[in-house]
């Protein structure tokens, strides 16, 4: 992809651009194929193309979200990244913001943006099996990805287009799939090959478009940090560049937008924590014959912090109590590194809402992970989706500056479900559709109202 900064295309050559690939989309492998998407330069897909904020919503405040992946909520104590270290000293800095169970990438993005948790949004994991469509889910499946009828709840660029305010995202969980059959109203497809720069450059010139076509809400996504701790662990000097990389980056985006003279709310978030493994520290749930034979009765997704147990179709349902008992009798053999939980049994978790939670659900000790003999788990560097009640290092960050929020305010430990009515707040819209966030435990962030 070329950088956002080597294009200098006006706002009309760009939409111009983007109806004419309408007329020729369909010879492109990639290409949009809905008549209400059109293309514009650099891959830039438009929703409804001629779309404009209404009269009601044109002078509405604008958020940029942005997601820096995996980055624990100590970082900026560990590394010190100048520009995050100063938003978070002269904004709103929660002491950390807790996920969702399980602490993972497209469970907690979805959230963040739905305000749901992951059994109510049907996003469970990164990777999961829905019996009633007989279908696994996984992120690296772009039709799956892509199809919005894996997707439950609202996300907030819906909410917005639904109340005549647009948005636009640089990448985030979602935002691909046609849910309800809508896209933000400006969107990319994910391609991580996608410089850093050139991301931040198109989310400023999403704010130099013309106020009738400028997008009130913005998503942004990084996942640099996410990538160096999945490597090279915590502590790491790979890790360490990586966050001075992404605030460097910030930094640039903050400059923008001071620049631009709008009234823009900016807020980082981290989807999760992470937390460094330990080679020796890796349970094999088929270690046994006696487990090994129950096994096979059963559909296994997943692995490392977490691993999903599906009873294979036409098997006797007796089977998951059976296999409850003799993985739980395997976890206290083996020092209680373990718990299974069944579906049912999960309601401090949030997790109970829909099948695709699995009929069990291995959820071992951190840093203990999880495996079959012919499917181990990494030992290497770090790892995420432990409960993040239990772990702080699963927690990520929030941090909030803007004409909306208070300054210099400490706030404690944020769950991450309180994110979406928090952001409908600053964009004075209403909520459509039901969540399980709530406003009230976090409105401290907001500055009081004149």
């Amino acid at each position: 992809m070329t950088p956002a900064s080597n294009r200098r295309s006006s706002f009309a050559i760009y939409f111009s651009v983007a109806l004419l690939a309408l007329s020729f989309s369909s010879a492109c492998s990639t290409a949009p194929t809905s008549p209400e998407i059109g293309r514009g330069p650099d891959n830039l897909l438009m929703y409804r193309p001629a779309s404009q904020n209404s009269a009601e919503q044109i002078n509405k405040p604008y958020v940029i979200l942005v997601s820096i992946d995996g980055y624990r909520h100590d970082y900026n104590k560990l590394f010190s990244p100048p520009h995050l270290t100063r938003l978070a000293n002269e904004g709103v800095a929660a002491e950390s913001l807790r996920p969702v169970y399980p602490s993972k990438t497209f469970p907690n993005h979805y959230t963040l943006v739905t305000g749901l948790t992951a059994d109510r949004h049907g996003i469970v994991s990164n990777e999961f099996y829905d019996p009633a469509r007989d279908a696994v889910y996984s992120l690296p499946d772009r039709k799956a990805v892509e199809d919005g009828t894996w997707y439950f709840g609202e996300p907030i660029w819906i909410t917005a287009q639904k109340q005549g305010l647009l948005s636009a995202s640089y990448f985030w969980v979602g935002s691909e799939a046609n849910i309800q059959g809508m896209h933000p109203n400006y969107f990319y497809r994910y391609d991580d090959k996608v410089a850093n720069s050139a991301r931040v450059d198109q989310v400023l010139k999403w704010l130099k478009l013309p106020a009738e076509r400028r997008p009130h809400f913005i998503t942004l996504y990084f996942d640099d940090v996410d990538t160096a701790g999945h490597q090279f662990g915590v502590n790491s000097d790979q890790t360490r560049k990586a966050v001075l990389a992404i605030d460097e980056q910030i930094g640039r985006l903050r400059e923008g937008i001071a620049a631009s003279g709008l009234p823009v709310n900016l807020v980082v978030v981290s989807d999760h924590g992470m937390q460094d493994l330990e080679a020796k520290k890796t349970i094999v749930l088929d270690e046994t014959p006696e487990a090994a034979r129950l096994l096979a009765k059963f559909k296994s997704v997943g692995r490392g912090p977490q691993m999903l147990l599906y009873l294979n179709k036409g098997e006797d349902p007796t089977l998951i109590a059976e296999a409850e008992k003799i993985l739980n009798a395997l976890a206290t053999k083996a020092g209680k590194t373990f718990r299974v939980h069944r579906r049912d049994q999960m309601g401090p978790f949030r997790y109970t809402a829909t099948p695709r939670t699995g009929d069990l659900i291995v959820e071992p000790d951190a840093p203990y992970s999880v495996g079959l003999k012919a499917r181990m788990p990494s030992t290497a560097g770090a790892n995420h989706g432990w409960d993040p009640v239990r772990y702080k290092a699963m927690h990520g960050i929030f941090y909030a500056h803007g004409p909306a929020f208070r300054e210099n305010a400490k706030l404690p430990t944020m769950e991450n479900v309180n994110v979406y009515p928090l952001l409908l707040a600053v964009l004075g819209l209403q909520q459509l559709a039901p969540i399980d966030g709530q406003l009230e435990p976090i409105k401290g962030a907001l500055r009081p109202a004149r």
